[in-house]
């Protein structure tokens, strides 16, 4: 839903293994963002929790990144990183990168020259790597083997063919709905390999929109990962918009450690069950 400076957006799944229902609802108003994932139990529908959706999508969209990263570069092997974007979820990122692979080094852009240099100094800091800043993606991009593109570009194309030279594997989640770009389509039509969290992202991301008329030959991200045989030569690309399931994982997660940690607010449900007479609902 869109109204004049104000959009409203819902990702519902149900979860059967787990007895897990919800949805995740996020809200744009005044230009601030606003996110919530609703927990229910699937077997009862039973109210589990309410719980803050900013971190639980920025540390989904990392740890579904850094999956795919273990899937490209061989245990062990130390990875130069080049980071597109300085927010949270490129934070969440780098640090997701590092805890499946040795991160032998690592870059940043931003074109906020203040925002670039504090996320070297902090990230370093954090992680115990060298983190510089770059002022172009092209330099940030330069010697690296991975480029983590994570921006808040409104439309703008960010990642452009000629800033990839050499590179092994494109990260791409800054262009999560239609009218939002961050990654240039010549970067997809040049690439040996392009990866999908969810095939929605072919209707869901405007990167995807462009690049594409009909959606090309893919892996899923559990076919990535369960592929025996190396990868095919050339720039691998793994494109994330994220699902209602991965939110919905995370969420249960993160309500469980709640619990256990003695953190949140306990409430009453804000709903009351009613039985339906078999066979009609009632108005």
């Amino acid at each position: 839903m869109q109204v004049t400076g104000t959009s409203f957006r819902v990702l519902a799944g149900a979860i059967p293994s787990l007895d897990l229902l919800g949805y995740k609802q996020f809200h744009v108003a005044n230009e601030v963002v606003r996110y919530a994932c609703h927990l229910f139990e699937l077997s009862s529908g039973r109210p589990i929790a309410i719980v803050d959706g900013q971190h639980v999508t920025g540390y989904r969209t990392a740890a579904s990144a850094a999956v795919a990263v273990g899937g490209v570069f061989d245990p062990g092997t130390a990875v130069r990183v080049a980071i597109v974007g300085s927010g949270l979820e490129a934070r969440h990122g780098l640090a997701a990168v590092a805890a499946v692979r040795p991160v032998a080094s690592a870059t940043v852009f931003s074109p906020n020259p203040t925002s670039r240099d504090s996320f070297a100094r902090e990230m370093a800091a954090e992680l115990g790597i060298p983190v510089t800043a770059a002022s172009t993606v092209a330099e940030a991009a330069a010697g690296c083997d991975l480029v983590y593109a994570a921006t808040d570009s409104r439309g703008r194309v960010v990642v452009e063919r000629g800033d990839l030279h050499g590179v092994r594997m494109l990260v791409t989640v800054g262009s999560t709905i239609p009218i939002q770009r961050e990654t240039a389509a010549a970067v997809f039509g040049a690439a040996a390999s392009l990866v999908v969290d969810t095939r929605d992202a072919f209707a869901a991301s405007g990167d995807l929109i462009a690049a594409y008329d009909q959606p090309p030959k893919f892996l899923s991200l559990g076919e990535l990962i369960s592929v025996d045989s190396a990868m095919p030569g050339g720039l691998i690309i793994y494109k994330s918009i994220g699902s209602a399931e991965q939110d919905l994982v995370l969420a249960s997660c993160l309500a469980e450690l709640a619990v256990e940690r003695g953190f949140g607010t306990r409430v009453k449900a804000v709903s009351t069950g009613r039985l339906l007479s078999k066979g009609r609902a009632r108005k």
